[in-house]
């Protein structure tokens, strides 16, 4: 499977796998040679050449200042040139406007029929263009003009120009999507004799994330003055630093091995981690099934100067079968987790879990344009959810929070509920549906009682959602339904209003973290309200058609075990709401050593 490419200043790029003209950030393919940063000859400079729409644009342009040369000897020649120029302008612009349309609905351009006619009408009004100069604007050869149109004379050239400069632009968007910044990233060879380490985009989210950037090279169709113009907007300028300073550590469990049954209490891991860039190691720690095990104990047995240490942690067990991963961190990173099956062979067993529901819905705002069915939404999701009382959970506790009730101080402390009450063996779920909003890049879910000027004060940030389920020890399931059409959510996220879901996506689902996340729609998309017979939105329609098993010919329990599971619950919604919003991709994101769940039992 072929892996995007980053697109910021800060890192260069491999456009394709064994290209060297990028350094450092590589398709991840391994059927192919990668690029090695390490075997740059000091001092050696890759630049990245103009994007292939910028550079048509400005030899465009080029070709249009040698008008100049008939002016006041042949007005009507002039005019027809100014009119020749002015339909190939257009139509250039047209092009770029079809291809925004596409990737804000989500789609690849290269593959829209509307943008392959946009393209053939630009090549065309702009071939006319190029003709009429070349037969009637420039002097004979040998006057040097003519090499002004020397980038864009043939339009057969320009197709496959154009085409790249638009497959750059895809991948790049892509990028920004959810779960996209675990499928690109650096590779760094380690020598002949050992494996090349391969660092996820995901690790160093925090300094590259930039989806107002991608937003912006749209428009400029130049990166530079995209990052300039972002880092005015969001009053912050962007940090540099070489990505190989960066790295973050690299840890493995050297012992016990992958499927260990386990008869204790605890288990000694034994693990060996180093420091890619040779910073200290600041902390390593584990978790099961995704959520961290704060009791777990570090002994360190063996340090270098490199940023290498040996070690053992040793380990809490629950009394079930688990996925047992170790994370290390340094100051500028987390390692990805090194993860091993443990099964539970020792004596008494796990009690069955309980469910802790927070299902908050806000159609009428004090403030905002209300939406239709965000409260039916909540209502009904809540409802779902307590069905499953006694079946697969012990117990469930449902807190909901509708319109009026789903206040600033209501909401945040339902999410502190469930950080409170949620143990090592339960489930809590966040369900949230109304609008969402950026504010200074970081996403806000928007209470009843939100104050657009306040937003800091009065919104639920992703900051607060990160840090309240960082302190919980129990799975954690958060859907957000907060891209409705109307209101707040038609402003486009490069201006920092728009909901960053992709954002909020990545960072609650960060490994280490557990948090399993399901979003109604992708970062650049509206989520869709159903008017009857449904009433709902189409997300929460599909989801709740999920929790319920499925729907007469579409069933959810794909392994037919009587539960739906997460992974379950992925594949349903996400056909569903293709068949009620064409326009509308649901999204999701689950850590590495989270394993499958099931939420339902089917009755």
């Amino acid at each position: 499977m072929k892996r995007a490419n980053l697109c910021l200043p800060d890192h260069r790029l491999c456009h394709s796998a064994g290209d060297r003209r990028g350094g450092e950030c590589l398709w991840r393919d391994t059927a192919a040679p990668a690029c090695d940063p390490h075997r740059r000859k000091d001092g050696e400079h890759h630049g990245r050449d103009p994007h292939p729409l910028a550079r048509e644009r400005t030899l465009g342009e080029d070709g249009a200042g040698l008008l100049k040369d008939v002016a006041g000897k042949d007005p009507a020649r002039l005019t027809q040139g100014r009119l020749l120029y002015g339909d190939a302008r257009a139509e250039f612009a047209g092009l770029i406007e079809q291809m925004k349309a596409e990737l804000a609905a989500g789609r690849d351009p290269a593959a829209s029929p509307d943008f392959q006619r946009a393209l053939q009408a630009a090549v065309g009004k702009r071939d006319a263009f190029i003709t009429y100069l070349k037969s009637e604007v420039l002097p004979p050869e040998g006057n040097g003009k003519a090499g002004v149109l020397a980038g864009i004379a043939a339009a057969a050239e320009l197709i496959p120009a154009l085409a790249k400069g638009v497959a750059i632009l895809w991948e790049d968007w892509r990028k920004a999507s959810a779960n996209g910044d675990t499928l690109i990233g650096w590779q760094v060879n380690r020598g002949r004799d050992q494996a090349a380490d391969f660092f996820p985009a995901a690790q160093f989210r925090e300094r590259f994330y930039r989806p107002d950037v991608i937003a912006r090279v749209l428009d400029t169709l130049d990166v530079g003055a995209a990052l300039r113009q972002a880092d005015t907007a969001r009053g912050a300028a962007t940090k540099g630093g070489a990505v190989a300073s960066l790295l973050p550590p690299v840890i493995e469990i050297v012992h016990p091995q992958d499927g260990i049954e386990a008869h204790e209490a605890t288990l000694d891991l034994a693990y060996r981690v180093r420091s890619p860039a040779g910073k200290p190691i600041t902390g390593v720690f584990a978790t099961a099934d995704g959520r961290p095990l704060t009791d777990a104990r570090r002994e360190v047995l063996m340090t270098s100067a490199a940023g290498e240490e040996s070690g053992l942690m040793i380990v809490p067990l629950p009394k079930r079968d688990a996925k047992i991963a170790l994370l290390a961190k340094t100051v500028d990173g987390q390692s990805e987790p090194a993860t091993i099956v443990v099964h539970w062979r020792g004596p008494g067993f796990a009690p069955k879990p309980k469910l802790y529901v927070l299902a908050v819905g806000v159609r009428d705002y004090r403030s905002y344009q209300p939406l239709k069915y965000a409260d039916r939404d909540a209502s009904d999701f809540a409802a779902r959810m307590q069905r499953q009382n006694g079946g697969l959970f012990a117990d469930v506790k449902v807190l909901p929070l509708l319109n009026e009730h789903a206040t600033n101080s209501e909401v945040e402390d339902g999410i502190d509920w469930i950080r409170r009450e949620v143990t090592e063996n339960d489930i809590g779920i966040v369900f949230m549906s109304g609008h969402g909003k950026t504010y200074l890049g970081d996403y806000y879910f928007l209470p009843y009682d939100v104050d657009d000027t306040k937003l800091f004060a009065t919104g639920v940030s992703k900051d607060a959602l990160r840090k309240t389920f960082n302190n919980t020890t129990g799975k954690v399931v958060v859907f957000p339904d907060t891209c409705h059409a109307g209101g707040v959510q038609m402003a486009s996220t490069k201006d920092g209003t728009g909901p960053d879901i992709n954002g909020l996506v990545n960072e609650l689902a960060q490994a280490g973290r557990g948090v399993v996340v399901f979003a109604s729609s992708t970062g650049n998309q509206l989520s869709v309200e159903l008017d009857a017979p449904w009433r709902h939105g189409a997300f929460t329609q599909a989801l709740l058609e999920a929790l319920d098993g499925g729907r007469p010919g579409q069933s959810a329990d794909y392994n037919h075990n009587g539960a739906i599971s997460t992974d379950e619950i992925n594949v349903y919604v996400r056909n569903r709401v293709k068949d009620l919003a064409h326009d509308q991709t649901p999204v999701s994101a689950k850590p590495d050593a989270t394993p499958d769940f099931p939420l339902a039992i089917v009755r």
